[in-house]
């Protein structure tokens, strides 16, 4: 399945995006999301038959101009242009608009002073300012409702130019064909004055959208342009300053003191000290030398080094990283499907509503003065922008918090999720434990000497990738002054051991449940119950036991932590082991943990979480290894390691970017607070809309006043989501978890502001 994304301009506000959606939808393979706040669309399409340049020209005949977005720096700049262009027509559209009506608002205030005969209420006057305001800056309202209309699927844009259509060509009429005695009204200054405050709205609307993805900006400025390459000549090496999007797999490059590191790569000589804070959010210096690896982006602080290149554009980490932040930016939570369906109804709903009104004011009434401001004043305060912007926002700007903090969502559905979990399953080896086990013992039978079964199981597990081996060899290679020969043969078994062909010959390494079911007995003295927190592994040499080896895996010093602090957070907490029962259990008791399952198989950790689903829990897997992937998809949310595996990271929902398991209450309560920023942007955009139509409809609203409350709402759904960047990281503060951060006062002020609006135009 390919997947791509379009850059969208011209979406005035949700019914906008729900319209494309449906459209692009409704061809067979094509699984599109159309995001408002971004000005996307993310297309998953599994059509050979359909190209990408017909999806684009199906949204060009929406009415709306369609980029594809690749990931070339020359085309990103390109559209980062085209978005910079759009907001700059806006602002200077706007600045015309104030000019153009400042006069015809002050006429207001003149005849409130007691003056009627000015220039100012010069009726041929405020025609011509109206008429500028009305045709020249509002055309773009009457080109985008035309496209609208011929696709059948209005938008709000037919709102703006229905409502101040009325209102201009209703003041015409009054100035230049009501010949009739009594006063005549003129409304050319709601009809100047809303189109300027929407394209305030707008304005404020877009600034705030483009600050909501500033940690993709962010990300993406952190890549150096240029990389030293080091090429041979007959006269020795030649440096030379290439383009980063030159660079090629192999090429050797040299990185200077102060340096950003150009790419993904491994030290071939020299050492450092390196910053990888970008990476990791880590803020001390990391040690590197020869063999070590390196990520682009980040930092050489001290000492000059090589690397070889081994990842270049798309697949370095900090492009992996940008794509991860992108597709969970241009999510949606489950809960936005229903203001999506209402986005798509919307405008028509509203349309009806005011003709209902004006045929209602007009018929009890009389007059069509009243029946047309009431009417217009629907109009104009029915935005779907605040519903289309709710979730998006409040997404972007979490994720992008996460993203700071070395947490990577994965979008609204796991934002969503978060919220629900009430148990946290921890894979234990490179979890709650560093991952890096030593040999902490050596029993030997009677007749076997310790370096001697040392030696037996270094040959055995020579060829074995396993964490356990490389703990064995390191012991053997500082124990032993002999070369370790390979196996003559190797065969693994996943999750109980190895059988290997050695020279003295056949080797059964593993667990005793192993060796029993390949006839190994065990003599009485290897049946010894081991009480420390050790994972042992038996020995067996052509069937005969001939002893075993303790190996432990330093806790981490902050798992204990994490454990109460997710404890208090009401959350249950398990830990699973491939580790034999005596050994889980002593490190789940120095850890807190009192639920544990040992002696588990990779098949195992699926069947696990779902015995806890079945319990009607909400499970949260957190792993590292290749083995935890399947679990990681099973549960509810997958959190993986980011030291971990690249199945395992490509697995889970939530990724840390380093081993520090004292992000993962962080990253569930950053997920909780911002679906908590989604609900409460969606309820006052519903509530907006439930409380301000009717009021519109029943003639207490004043049009320009409608059209303030309308710029007011989008902006404030906004700056609402934008209160999530004050958010602070408070896990990692001797356990205590509550929120330091003060309650966004955006949503408070919003609903007063809101009441005083609606009060003050019904006095």
């Amino acid at each position: 399945m390919k997947k791509l994304s379009i850059s969208i301009f011209g979406m005035s506000c949700a019914s906008c995006a729900a319209k494309i959606e449906k459209k692009l939808n409704s061809f067979d393979g094509v699984q599109a999301n159309v995001n408002f706040a971004t000005s996307k669309a993310n297309i998953s399409l599994d059509n050979n038959q359909l190209s990408i340049e017909q999806l684009i020209e199906e949204i060009i005949k929406l009415g709306y101009k369609a980029v594809l977005q690749t990931d070339s720096a020359e085309d990103s700049k390109k559209l980062e242009v085209a978005a910079e262009q759009e907001y700059r027509i806006l602002k200077i559209s706007f600045i015309v608009s104030v000019i153009f009506s400042i006069p015809l608002l002050l006429d207001m205030f003149v005849r409130m002073a007691g003056f009627h005969d000015t220039l100012l209420s010069n009726a041929i006057f405020q025609f011509i300012l109206a008429s500028v305001v009305q045709f020249g800056v509002g055309f773009r309202f009457y080109k985008n409702s035309y496209k609208a209309l011929k696709a059948f699927a209005p938008n709000m844009d037919v709102l703006v130019a229905l409502g101040t259509s009325a209102a201009y060509f209703f003041s015409i009429y009054n100035a230049f064909f009501n010949f009739t005695n009594g006063p005549k009204h003129l409304y050319f200054e709601s009809s100047a004055v809303l189109i300027t405050l929407i394209l305030l709205g707008k304005l404020f609307e877009t600034k705030a959208k483009g600050k909501t993805s500033n940690a993709i900006k962010k990300l993406i400025e952190l890549q150096p342009d240029t990389a030293c390459l080091i090429s041979k000549a007959p006269s020795g090496s030649i440096e030379k300053l290439i383009k980063i999007d030159e660079i090629v797999l192999g090429n050797i490059l040299l990185v200077k003191p102060g340096e950003k590191i150009p790419v993904d790569g491994e030290i071939i000589e020299g050492s450092s000290h390196v910053d990888e804070s970008m990476l990791t959010g880590e803020s001390l210096p990391v040690t590197k030398n020869i063999g070590d690896k390196v990520f682009g982006a980040t930092i050489n602080s001290t000492g000059a080094f090589k690397i070889k290149a081994e990842k270049i554009g798309k697949d370095t980490a900090l492009a992996k990283i940008i794509k991860m932040v992108e597709e969970a930016q241009g999510s949606k939570a489950p809960i936005q499907r229903f203001a999506d369906k209402i986005s798509l109804y919307f405008v028509p709903a509203v349309i009806g509503i005011a003709i209902i009104t004006f045929l209602a004011w007009y018929f009890i009434g009389g007059n069509i003065a009243p029946a047309l401001i009431s009417a217009v004043s629907v109009l104009v305060i029915a935005c779907p922008c605040a519903l289309g912007l709710a979730t998006p926002t409040a997404i972007m700007v979490g994720t992008g918090k996460g993203a700071e903090l070395g947490i990577f969502i994965k979008g609204g559905e796991v934002l969503e999720k978060a919220g629900k979990l009430n148990a946290v399953l921890f894979d234990k080896t490179g979890t709650l434990t560093e991952g890096k086990p030593s040999v902490t013992s050596i029993n030997p039978e009677k007749e076997i000497t310790p370096n001697k079964l040392l030696y037996y199981l270094a040959v055995g597990e020579k060829h074995s990738e396993h964490p356990l081996a490389a703990a064995v060899l390191a012991r053997a290679k500082t124990e032993l002054n002999e070369p370790i020969p390979d196996p003559i043969s190797f065969n693994s078994v996943s999750g109980k051991g190895i059988i290997a062909e050695i020279k003295e010959g056949t080797l059964i390494v593993g667990t005793k449940k192993f060796l029993n079911s390949n006839s190994v007995n065990f003599t009485k003295s290897s049946s010894n119950t081991n009480t420390k927190a050790e994972t042992i592994i038996h020995a067996a040499l052509n069937k005969k036991y001939v002893g075993n080896i303790g190996i432990s895996d330093e806790i981490k010093p902050f798992s204990s932590k994490v454990i109460k602090i997710l404890n208090k957070m009401s959350l249950d907490t398990y830990m699973v082991t491939g580790d034999n029962k005596l050994t889980a259990k002593a490190v789940s008791e120095k850890i807190g943990i009192t639920d544990y399952f040992a002696e588990t198989l990779p098949e195992d950790k699926i069947n696990i979480v779902k015995k806890l689903q079945g319990e009607g829990r909400k499970v949260a897997m957190v792993g590292d290894g290749i083995n935890d992937a399947p679990a990681l998809v099973a549960a509810d949310i997958g959190i993986a390691i980011g030291s971990g595996t690249d199945i395992a990271i490509e697995s889970g929902d939530i990724v840390l970017a380093r081993g520090d398991i004292a992000l993962i209450p962080e990253a569930i309560r950053l997920s909780n607070k911002t679906f908590s920023k989604i609900k409460q942007n969606l309820f006052w955009a519903f509530f907006y809309n439930v409380i301000g139509i009717p009021v519109a409809a029943f003639g207490l609203l004043n049009p320009m006043i409608a059209g303030a409350a309308m710029a007011f709402s989008s902006v404030s759904v906004v700056l609402n989501s934008l209160s999530l960047r004050r958010y602070k990281a408070i896990a990692s503060k001797d356990n205590n978890i509550e929120d330091s951060e003060k309650e966004s006062i955006y949503v408070k002020t919003f609903a007063l502001l809101s009441f005083l609006v609606l009060f003050k135009s019904i006095v």
